[in-house]
């Protein structure tokens, strides 16, 4: 292993981590460190328990999955803001460091809630295994290269986020209907949103300076994703909404 690393690759592989740390992968640990004590209070498997699972995870799946979806399209201009253009090499890696940052701010929910559930046992299998993995992907992936090393962590990320939904949902701990459901809307709305900016980037010459491209397009990305989840999820949105604080004025916004 020592063979296959340089400074140069370590610069690049923690520059880019740090990237897509700071961005996307700090939202799931941030919401369910925060709410971790409110969880605990329900008892284990109870329905109230499940329905706090859902709504920590619908929120989280809710806001890391489009900003993975807006940073994967303004990577380049993220780099040139945070790095500088001596380290435009790292945007291909980035691109695939989001993805992998998104599952795992999902992973990092599932598991909690694991151990909220007080499935010891479960949550320490789930530790030892993604350690023993990410070991040795580094052992067989580091070899190929940076790029071959990231696309087997997004590998290893669905793996975990799968076994720990399915730990998770076994334990009565969470809706599998609730859940895919939530994935499914904040996917759709997503895709829709970058695609709609997509087309506005290619049609239209917008502004020279990176920061101002990012203001204004993801502005307009997180309008069009709150209106596409109004349009084609409405029952989850008031749902959801509704134990936010100032529900009322919320709703009242999106016209419920």
């Amino acid at each position: 292993m020592v063979d296959n690393y340089s400074f140069q690759g370590l610069g690049l592989f923690t520059r880019t981590m740090g990237l897509v740390t700071l961005i996307t992968g700090r939202v799931g640990s941030l919401a369910i460190d925060s709410l971790y004590p409110i969880i605990t209070r329900n008892a284990p498997a109870s329905a109230d328990f499940k329905e706090f699972s859902n709504l920590i995870f619908q929120g989280v799946a809710w806001l890391a999955i489009p900003m993975t979806f807006i940073s994967m399209l303004f990577v380049e201009d993220m780099v040139l803001i945070i790095y500088g253009n001596s380290w435009s090499s790292i945007i291909g890696y980035v691109f695939v460091g989001f993805i992998w940052s998104c599952l795992s701010s999902l992973y990092g929910v599932t598991s909690r809630l694991l151990l909220a559930q007080e499935e010891i046992r479960a949550t320490v299998f789930l530790d030892a295994i993604s350690g023993a993995l990410m070991v040795l992907f580094a052992l067989i992936f580091l070899p190929f290269g940076i790029d071959a090393y990231l696309q087997s962590i997004v590998g290893h990320g669905f793996l975990m986020l799968g076994i720990s939904v399915i730990c998770l949902v076994r334990s009565d701990g969470i809706s599998l209907s609730g859940l895919i459901w939530v994935s499914f809307s904040a996917l759709l709305s997503s895709f829709t949103s970058i695609v709609i900016v997509w087309l506005l980037l290619e049609s239209y010459d917008f502004f020279d300076n990176a920061i101002l491209n990012i203001l204004v397009l993801g502005s307009l990305f997180a309008v069009c994703y709150v209106v596409t989840m109004r349009l084609f999820f409405p029952a989850s949105v008031k749902g959801f909404t509704s134990v936010m604080p100032y529900s009322k004025h919320i709703q009242k916004y999106l016209l419920f």
